[in-house]
């Protein structure tokens, strides 16, 4: 069977290639059952697209925003993969002649994940893909264009996918809610985290954070919906019993939907008098992240929205064994792991509870992980292996 992995839209942010990594992994727990072959499907700019990405080169500057070369995401995204396996890189025009023309060439049996539609009359079977309905839940935080783009796209995607792969139950639930004629097979990926052996040292981390003995860490955009605001408050109560342990936040303070909120966080640090408790460390890169993440007391996530369980960085904590504070929503609840202790998403007195509870929890060991990672992926193997089938068999493939 060959599969192609339809990169486009998922190659440009870390959360679109940790999902892919996510299917790579549950797909070669089929591999140890049939011959499966993994073709990345990788768009290259058109020239039309060439000639749009020189110009904003000369104007974006003018009106500070950055760009990122086309090219640069194609090299970010092959070395990212080199230690998941081998692949076949296919590389084509990003049109949709070019894209057709290449899945036929290369005999695919069926394309996954499917950020866009490829329309009912796609001569090769796909399989869709749906992130989150953040947009009816938080309607505020998007501009009408954005709303009508979402809408726009899941409607289509949701009338001519036959299967679609969703990231969590709640999301499976939200379409069976707004989208009531919906004739697709939903699939909910089981949570499945991303696993990572490796042991990371502080260094020069210790120095240059002024990091101390015990810390917490938070590692999330500083949007309203990621709820600063509680963690702060329980922080302050906390510290009270447990003066030594720190907060360590990593990320930009900037939330471009609500400028005022950053202010009023550091309103609210410099009351609770807290601020010395506190490290902000920016925006840094993956791998200072994960050095502060393994070296953590745990992971605290007090989210309010998700479109997966946890979000980003539960899935990357758990995979290193390390305990997690997690807000209850209902999306959060799909985890079913001893190291998760969760707590009442708006209430700083039951977080500040839970976080001393959390400091008497031992990380995984070498062996549970081992063990864990088997079970997850197997299931998550067990789950793609179910669509891609079921697919193929609607397809009459």
């Amino acid at each position: 069977m060959r599969v192609g992995i339809h990169a486009k839209f998922f190659m440009d942010w870390g959360g679109g290639v940790d999902f892919l990594r996510l299917l790579i992994r549950g797909l070669k727990q089929i591999q140890k059952d049939e011959i499966v072959e993994l073709i990345f499907l990788v768009p290259t700019p058109s020239l039309e697209a060439k000639i749009k990405h020189s110009i904003k080169k000369v104007l974006f500057p003018l009106i500070n925003k950055t760009i990122l070369a086309p090219n640069l995401n194609r090299c970010n995204l092959v070395n990212s993969f080199s230690n998941e396996g081998s692949f076949e890189w296919v590389y084509y025009t990003d049109t949709k002649s070019a894209f057709k023309k290449i899945c036929i060439q290369n005999k695919l049996d069926i394309l996954i994940p499917c950020f866009q539609s490829l329309g009912s009359k796609f001569p090769i079977p796909w399989i869709g893909y749906v992130y989150d309905f953040q947009h009816k839940y938080l309607p505020t935080w998007f501009s009408s264009k954005d709303i009508e783009m979402r809408n726009k796209q899941f409607e289509t995607t949701l009338s001519e996918a036959r299967f679609v792969i969703v990231n969590a139950k709640a999301v499976a639930n939200d379409i069976a809610e707004f989208y009531k004629d919906s004739q697709s097979k939903i699939i909910a990926l089981p949570f499945t985290p991303l696993f990572d052996f490796n042991i990371y040292e502080l260094g020069d981390l210790v120095q240059k954070y002024n990091l101390g003995k015990d810390y917490f860490l938070v590692s999330n955009q500083f949007w309203k919906h990621k709820n600063h605001s509680t963690l702060f408050d329980a922080m302050a109560l906390f510290v009270k019993s447990n003066p030594s342990v720190r907060l360590v936040c990593t990320g930009e303070m900037k939330d471009y939907r609500n400028p005022e909120y950053i202010d009023l966080l550091e309103s609210q640090i410099e009351k609770l008098g807290i601020k010395n408790k506190l490290i902000f460390t920016g925006y840094i890169s993956k791998q200072e992240q994960k050095r502060l993440m393994y070296n953590a007391k745990a992971v605290i996530q007090p989210t309010l929205f998700e479109g997966g369980p946890g979000g980003g960085a539960v899935y990357e904590a758990l995979g290193m064994g390390i305990p997690v504070v997690l807000s209850d929503i209902p999306v959060n609840r799909e985890i079913e792991n001893n190291l998760i202790v969760f707590f009442e998403s708006l209430s700083a007195v039951d977080l500040a509870n839970k976080m001393n509870d959390v400091l008497r929890l031992s990380r995984m060991s070498a062996d549970e992980l081992i063990e864990y990672r088997f079970n997850s992926e197997k299931v998550l193997g067990s789950t793609i292996n179910q669509a891609i089938t079921s697919c193929k068999s609607m397809y009459g493939a």
